[in-house]
């Protein structure tokens, strides 16, 4: 699909931020090569230097930043850092699909308004010929209810949609390239592959050049021609994508590959990789990824007795049914594994379980007590048992707390302690998950991700619960960052006896931690049974769903063979 003629070339780009007298190098001497119909993955983690090089390429760079290098466009060249001249380059030259389509839309204006901005600014066309474009833009991203869907506000559509509009919105000018930064990350496990797809049949139909900006190999093994891997601002490996994947030559590369939950049996801890150098465990842990035995007793802790939730918006609306019907029980030391797509009612669940919500009909019984039912909650018995961990590991944390003020509360307010034996188990519960005591010291913006969630699940062990419910606690964290977390929880689960309740839309990391697993679609649970059954054998077409639009690369693929893909009603 290649021809030899470059689209755009990236030569010796640098970028750098000086704060209080302190330069700081994002990107050193990148450089791409980037043919028509060709697909290049660029791949790192967090400060990898991924998003400033597609910026820089597209003259996008805030005001502050110093940029060196040359961009070349069809042979035409753009010096970096010239706001001026990139602008004829983008739109025409190169569409951007960013990470994040919901802020970049106006929540303000109609859909329809937004996208014919784009085509506006296509100025040889007339009125009629910009509304027969924006038909056949929506069409081509598989959007049929052109009048709804032009008629509808950003948050009147799902994710799938919106993506889907913003893919429409950067092909207005028919570019030469689209740039997609992240372009599935925040999306459900089906929506990510019909995405994926939608991008994969546009390259073929346009004969377009492509740069997919991701953290995820597998993803990219999928779809791309070309893989670059980089980390800390420099690019450590490019090449072909078969050979990056089977024959990775960087550290970092194997790093990467390595830190996949599904490329490891189950319940094991995942190989952790300092610089690529040897296999550490994490503090307390097992080298080289041994499996942590946990006990599962035939007891039952908690059980919810077909529970419907309701939902109003307004006094007058009409209820929404967010559980219906919903019964389910976690054992003693068992591991539930929750996953459906956004909607299911899947975190509805774990906020049942901890009182944050009520049951609009039936009941929640914690260790054989009825504490929850239509007509109230007896909060304080649930709170010190079952505790919760957040998706969003920056939101959960009090900013203007420092970290051991934010761990001392749960030991005073639930347990009842001293200040001073607060403090002292503080620090032994940094220690617990793997991090310093002078964190106590720091507050949470001073932290890392990964750092920030081992807070938040220290925080929540702080109360000595017997049951854990993690919502999406991995998802937002980079593939390295996502096993040292992993591999803590399924640590502190064998250590303390804990239950979990473990809700995910990723099927590779509910695989990895659970010994049963529930499959949620529209408030129902619509097919439950031990993981290897669910995995091995799926029922419910939207088992077989979530499990046929998994990435696998090529490791991974043995593990599973589930049947064909199923037609399953969906937004998106």
């Amino acid at each position: 699909m290649n021809n030899n003629e470059s689209v755009i070339e990236a030569l010796n780009i640098s970028v750098s931020y000086i704060s209080d007298a302190v330069k700081t190098t994002v990107l050193d001497n990148f450089s791409l090569s980037l043919c028509a119909g060709e697909v290049v993955a660029l791949v790192g983690e967090s400060g990898s230097g991924k998003s400033s090089a597609i910026m820089a390429m597209l003259g996008l760079l805030p005001g502050n930043a110093s940029v060196s290098g040359t961009i070349r466009f069809h042979g035409r060249v753009f010096p970096a850092g010239n706001e001026a001249a990139f602008h004829e380059l983008r739109g025409r030259g190169a569409g951007l699909v960013i990470q994040e389509p919901m802020a970049s839309l106006n929540p303000l204006m109609k859909v329809g308004v937004q996208v014919m901005e784009a085509l506006d600014l296509r100025s040889d066309a007339s009125r009629i010929d910009k509304e027969a474009k924006l038909r056949d833009l929506l069409s081509e991203v598989g959007l049929k209810d052109e009048r709804r869907i032009t008629s509808s506000y950003p948050h009147q559509l799902s994710g799938g949609q919106i993506q889907r509009i913003m893919i429409g919105m950067a092909l207005a000018q028919d570019p030469g390239i689209l740039i997609a930064d992240e372009p599935t990350t925040a999306l459900d496990l089906t929506v990510q592959r019909k995405i994926i797809n939608l991008l994969m049949d546009l390259r073929r139909k346009r004969r377009m050049a492509m740069i997919v900006v991701s953290h995820d190999l597998s993803l990219v093994s999928h779809i791309s021609d070309r893989i670059i891997i980089m980390r800390h601002g420099k690019i450590v490996e490019s090449g072909a994508t078969k050979s990056v994947i089977s024959r990775p030559s960087s550290n970092y590369t194997k790093t990467l590959l390595e830190s996949k939950p599904g490329a490891h049996a189950p319940g094991t801890l995942i190989p952790v990789r300092e610089d690529g150098d040897s296999a550490r465990a994490e503090r307390g842990g097992i080298v080289n990824g041994g499996r942590i035995e946990h006990r599962i007793s035939d007891d039952v802790i908690l059980r919810f007795n077909d529970v419907d939730v309701y939902y109003r918006k307004g006094f007058l609306s009409v209820p929404f049914r967010a559980l219906d019907g919903v019964s389910l029980s976690l054992r003693r030391g068992e591991t539930l594994g929750v996953v459906g797509e956004s909607g299911s009612g899947k975190s509805t669940l774990g906020k049942l379980a901890i009182g944050i919500v009520r049951a609009t009909r039936g009941c929640v019984e914690l260790n054989g007590r009825v504490v929850m039912h239509a007509d109230g909650v007896r909060i304080h018995e649930t709170l010190p048992s079952c505790q919760m961990v957040f998706q969003n590991s920056s939101g959960a944390l009090n900013r203007g707390l420092r970290v051991g003020r934010l761990l001392e509360e749960p030991y005073r307010v639930l347990l009842g302690m001293s200040a001073s034996l607060a403090r002292k188990s503080v620090i032994d519960a940094l220690e617990e998950v793997g991090l310093a005591p002078e964190i106590a010291g720091r507050f949470p913006h001073q932290l890392s991700g990964g750092q920030r969630q081992r807070v938040n699940i220290a925080r929540a062990l702080a109360g000595k619960p017997s049951i854990l419910i993690c919502d999406e606690a991995v998802s937002a964290l980079d593939s390295t960052v996502q096993a040292g977390i992993l591999n803590l929880l399924l640590r502190i689960r064998a250590s303390r006896g804990l239950s979990m309740i473990f809700i995910s839309h990723d099927m590779d990391v509910i695989r990895h931690v659970s010994d049963r697993i529930a499959v949620m679609e529209r408030g129902r649970i619509v097919e439950e049974n031990s993981a290897n059954e669910i995995f091995l054998n799926p029922i419910h077409p939207v088992t077989i769903n979530l499990i046929n639009s998994m990435f696998r690369t090529k490791d991974t693929e043995s593990f599973l063979s589930v049947q064909p893909l199923q037609a399953v009603p969906t937004l998106a």
